[in-house]
């Protein structure tokens, strides 16, 4: 069972949040740690109830009055706090496809390791707030291999049967894509997009042990010869997944904070997306990984309220 860091705050009252946080942010200056310690300490639901009685309260939008009163990278996190879910992900999703080029990367860390119910939310959430669907908004940006496989993936078809595998399919879904890949000249990509984009998650990960007992090495190894550039990274980020999501969020986390500068908008994405599903697991895989503790990275590679509200969220 995944354990998330943040959860409903009990007891709750919205009213005396959004009294709170309209007096810091009343007159001269912003008590930016008032509004850390509200909208840091409750579920997104919780922050949508205070949202709008705050609305109904002083007539204004919290969300234009926290944007009047912060910046940077601080005031991405806030309002990231205060978006539902689903529509946070379309947000991220419709700034990966919009403009000039596209951030293939964000593409793949978000909707690779998704099930089908959060698909499907995405899906809802695009379309209610671009007036579009997400797939035809994320075809026209994508091309060959890599186009088909997200298709496939945006389908949202997985089985969804994540408690038990038929392990004569495992067996033959190895044999199946041994067949499409290594054992014959050329690669048929269909074989490998219908296994990777429909069987659950629990059945890939059976797949995977299946095929090192058939061939002697990973499937990833396999996928890495047959494939190329994006495409090999979104078949890896789907078998990281099926294997331990949190460990591959805990890896995507240190992605960001290597080399030089840090990657914030992409940190706190991960960090908010996943602080009510499974953020306490990928803190914990991430301190087993890297022998390091988040807290302590956090705080090298952030400052300020901006670092405050990361530690809050990851406890």
């Amino acid at each position: 069972m995944p354990y998330p860091t943040i959860i409903p705050h009990h007891p709750f009252d919205p009213e005396h949040d959004a009294k709170v946080l309209h007096k810091a942010m009343k007159g001269f200056g912003t008590n930016e740690g008032a509004i850390i310690d509200i909208l840091c300490e409750r579920s997104c639901q919780q922050r949508v109830e205070i949202a709008n009685t705050f609305k109904a309260a002083y007539g204004k939008e919290l969300r234009s009055e926290l944007k009047s009163e912060l910046g940077g990278n601080f005031e991405r996190l806030i309002l990231a706090l205060i978006t539902p879910w689903a529509d946070y992900m379309a947000s991220e999703i419709h700034d990966a496809v919009h403009g000039v080029g596209t951030k293939e990367k964000k593409l793949i860390e978000i909707l690779c390791p998704c099930n089908n119910d959060e698909i499907r939310q995405i899906n809802a959430a695009y379309d209610q707030l671009y007036g579009k669907s997400m797939e035809s908004a994320v075809k026209s940006d994508l091309s060959g291999e890599f186009k088909h496989l997200m298709v496939a993936i945006m389908q949202g078809a997985r089985d969804e049967n994540e408690f038990y595998v038929n392990e004569e399919l495992a067996v033959a879904d190895a044999q199946k894509l041994h067949e499409a890949g290594e054992a014959k000249r050329g690669t048929d990509e269909c074989e490998f997009n219908l296994i990777l984009g429909n069987r659950s998650f629990l059945h890939l990960k059976r797949v995977m042990d299946e095929y090192k007992l058939l061939r002697g090495h990973s499937l990833k190894k396999a996928i890495k010869a047959e494939f190329s550039g994006m495409t090999v990274a979104a078949m890896h980020a789907i078998l990281s997944g099926a294997k331990n999501k949190a460990a591959y969020y805990a890896e995507c986390i240190n992605d960001k904070m290597v080399g030089m500068g840090t990657r914030d908008h992409e940190l706190t994405r991960i960090i908010v997306s996943r602080s009510e599903i499974d953020l306490a697991d990928i803190r914990d895989e991430y301190e087993n990984k890297y022998e390091k503790k988040l807290p302590s990275e956090i705080m090298k590679e952030t400052g300020g309220d901006y670092e405050k509200a990361l530690l809050l969220l990851i406890k």
